[in-house]
């Protein structure tokens, strides 16, 4: 896999470096008449890439939904305005390429697309603003990412009816797909036979980041860039989010 130069290829055009490592490698076994895994998706943000190879021939294809290039995936990295302080989510085309753990980066308001809210932001020493920034930049993540995967619970056989296998249909051993962790996509289950696959993520590595403990610029909920794999979104993970999400909207009203 480190010397894959397709695998090479994905991670540059995603992240911007040919360098990465494979983390996460799992032989994946489905019992014979398993039925399909709920829809779901790795990740809500790019953090690294998936792969899966096929072990045997003849087996079911992973199967996944056209992937929705132009949507907004939330990160959960928070940066402040080098002008006027607000925090806010660093967009995923930024945070993918790490570009927030870069020495001498930063970031304001505009490089987001909207009005630097300077005036508005020279406080007391009292103010409660920060605490009111945490609380803006958590509905903006459950606002995203309830916009990007709201199908999941809207439209549940939709999505399914939706589906189509990824790579050939026709599986041959050791053929294999690598997939952006964002994309809605199942395991198939399995047919007579058991199903096995090699699953592992490609996580970038870049030589040009701050210190781990550099927190002058920014901050993640994580601490890091390495994606729990048991976070993944589907039906139950959003409503979670989409009942905080109303509540906090009730109590405003």
């Amino acid at each position: 896999l480190q010397s894959s130069l397709p695998l090479r290829d994905a991670v540059e055009a995603v992240f911007g470096t040919q360098f990465f490592e494979i983390c996460m490698p799992l032989v994946l076994k489905t019992e014979p008449h398993t039925p399909p895994q709920i829809a779901h998706a790795d990740d809500h943000r790019i953090r690294e890439l998936f792969g899966i190879v096929h072990l045997a021939e003849g087996q079911r294809p992973t199967e996944g939904l056209p992937y929705k290039s132009e949507a907004t995936y939330p990160t959960d990295v928070s940066v402040s305005c080098s002008a006027c302080g607000l925090e806010m989510l660093l967009p995923d085309s930024v945070a993918r390429r790490r570009e927030h753990l870069r020495l001498n980066w930063s970031w304001n308001c505009s490089r987001k697309g909207q009005q630097c809210r300077r005036a508005k932001r020279r406080r007391s020493a009292d103010d409660e603003g920060d605490e009111d920034d945490e609380k803006d930049v958590l509905e903006e993540f459950n606002r995203e990412v309830l916009a990007t995967y709201r199908e999941l619970l809207d439209c549940p056989a939709e999505v399914i009816q939706g589906m189509r296998c990824l790579g050939r249909p026709r599986i041959a051993a050791g053929d294999g797909i690598i997939a952006l962790p964002t994309m809605i996509h199942r395991g198939p289950g399995a047919g007579d036979q058991h199903r096995l696959v090699f699953f592992f993520s490609a996580r970038p590595v870049f030589k040009d980041m701050a210190a781990p403990d550099d927190s002058s610029h920014s901050s993640s909920i994580a601490d890091n860039d390495e994606h729990d794999y048991s976070e993944q979104v589907h039906a139950g993970w959003l409503l979670a989010r989409l009942g905080s999400q109303e509540e906090r909207t009730r109590v405003q009203e």
